[in-house]
């Protein structure tokens, strides 16, 4: 906690201080600890997480302002669904009122159906949710981004049902930030 300080003392104020890096609700007793001495500071909580761990959200919620949740569709992870988990967890930060967006990183493989799947299930819960796409970065194992024309598909296929949807690249990815 003195590091926070001194760093907001020399350097601040700050938008927020970003909860991220892996899945920061991993560490949900040490962040119900924590967050609230941030609250005691007047600062600002965005969280970035992968938006399918909703009990502890639950545990921290009090503390968050901020919700970054990603969607990473099956055929980008090549991993598990995990729709019904992500939808209670947005249901959860919406009912909560806390500013929410989702973001999706998209690949050349990404399907169709899942994208509409998870545009869907955003407008389900509320059609002005800001929606990113965000092309993945050829990076490591990852050789190539999306085509444009697959962007332009995507964006018009979530617009259908959503209000906010943004295309937004990988800017860490860009700085050389892993």
């Amino acid at each position: 906690m003195e590091r926070v300080k001194t760093h907001l003392e020399e350097e601040g104020p700050f938008h927020a201080i970003s909860l991220t890096g892996g899945e920061p609700l991993l560490w949900w007793e040490f962040l119900k600890k924590w967050l609230p001495r941030l609250k005691d500071l007047d600062q600002r909580t965005y969280l970035e997480t992968n938006g399918t761990l909703v009990p502890p959200l639950k545990q921290v919620l009090p503390w968050i302002d901020t919700i970054a949740m990603d969607f990473k569709p099956p055929t980008a992870t090549q991993d598990r669904s995990v729709w019904e988990s992500h939808e209670a967890f947005l249901r959860l930060a919406v009912h909560a009122q806390r500013d929410t967006f989702v973001k999706i990183v998209v690949t050349r493989e990404t399907a169709d159906e899942e994208l509409a799947q998870g545009f869907h299930l955003v407008a389900g819960i509320d059609p002005s949710i800001p929606v990113v796409l965000q092309p993945v970065t050829p990076w490591g194992p990852v050789k190539e981004s999306p085509f444009p024309e697959q962007l332009e598909r995507w964006r018009s296929l979530a617009r259908s049902c959503l209000s906010d949807v943004r295309i937004i690249p990988q800017v860490h990815r860009m700085l050389g930030v892993p």
